[in-house]
């Protein structure tokens, strides 16, 4: 079963940086966020909180993913998984709200989701009212804003704090490690841009899916209302279930690696063209190379060698990362 999440109160930068941050475990923030002006709204219609967001908006166009009722809220792939179970839209930010709006009483609504809405594009001004001070100065906010809806397990390239800013979300996390027990699907087709897990994560096909009893086990949960935050960190799998009408969720992504933060999924992409599907003996001999130069088991491989004479073997500075970078595209671009 999975284990609950745990709880911290009055936490500020220094606490965040100094112990949570660095223990590179999930947290919640109980009431972080009560001094909002949203969250203190947590008691109104979710008419009156469309009218409070439309007051900050210029008129700007966005996306919403939209599902048939059938799909009971999960966004995910079609049966033949050839496609996904849900169109995209576009409109105004104000239509958006209208369609939630609509049917928000509707006993089986259709499934609606404007995700990761950057904030200071879409809602000017907004954040002068909702700071938080916990992720990085400078760190952007995006908001998420749907009905009763479940986002599949996935990762992120960053580092995560997520509040909930109206609405209730159910959150199940699992560390990275449990990645072959998650049933993982396609790498290069996926409906949010990063692999998901094929499993339902909140009412698991174990007679499908006998792996994932293990990852249950491994998994921690969290049930946060209006003013929490929780963190999710680097690379851990999470699951977002809103459990009422009408959610928003505002949450900071950041990395404090300077280089681009896809980049190593890049390196697995190419690795899986370029080594998975070796024989045996020679995936072997490579996993030797990957451990000894990229994971350095062993420790630095390139001790015997004179700092100003490692190359890609040092610790490069961006510039010259940059550089190895673009001699890289043209080696794999195929140009002689």
């Amino acid at each position: 079963m999975p284990t609950d999440i745990p709880q911290w109160t009055k936490v500020d930068r220094d606490l965040f940086e100094r112990e949570i941050l660095p223990a590179g475990r999930p947290a919640v923030f109980k009431g972080v966020a009560d001094h909002w002006p949203l969250v203190q709204r947590r008691a109104d219609s979710a008419a009156a909180i469309t009218e409070y967001l439309r007051t900050f908006n210029p008129g700007t166009q966005v996306e919403w993913l939209a599902g048939d009722p059938k799909i009971n809220g999960r966004f995910f792939y079609n049966d033949a998984m050839n496609g996904m179970n849900f169109r995209r839209s576009r409109g105004t930010f104000a239509d958006a709200l209208t369609l939630l709006l609509r049917h928000v009483a509707d006993p089986a609504p259709p499934a609606l989701a404007l995700q990761a809405l950057p904030v200071s594009v879409h809602l000017p001004h907004f954040d002068l009212q909702h700071r938080l001070d916990l992720p990085p100065p400078g760190t952007q906010a995006t908001m998420w804003i749907g009905n009763a809806a479940t986002v599949a397990a996935h990762f992120d390239f960053n580092d995560n704090i997520a509040c909930v800013a109206h609405g209730r979300r159910r959150c199940m996390l699992f560390p990275p490690e449990q990645l072959d027990n998650l049933y993982v699907g396609p790498l290069e087709f996926t409906p949010q841009g990063v692999p998901i897990s094929l499993v339902d994560v909140h009412n698991p096909d174990l007679a499908r899916y006998p792996r994932f009893e293990q990852a249950a086990a491994a998994a921690q949960v969290a049930d946060l209302e209006a003013g929490d935050a929780l963190f999710i960190p680097y690379m851990w799998w999470h699951s977002v279930r809103s459990l009422d009408p009408f959610n928003i969720l505002i949450n900071y992504w950041w990395n404090s690696v300077r280089r681009p933060t896809v980049a190593p999924f890049h390196s697995l992409l190419h690795g899986m063209i370029a080594i998975a599907n070796l024989p045996g003996p020679q995936r072997d001999v490579w996993k030797n190379f990957f451990d000894h130069y990229v994971f350095q088991v062993h420790g630095d491989p390139a001790v015997h060698i004179a700092d100003e004479r490692r190359g890609l073997l040092g610790s490069l500075s961006p510039e010259q990362a940059a550089q190895f970078t673009a001699v890289l595209a043209h080696l794999l671009s195929g140009t002689r």
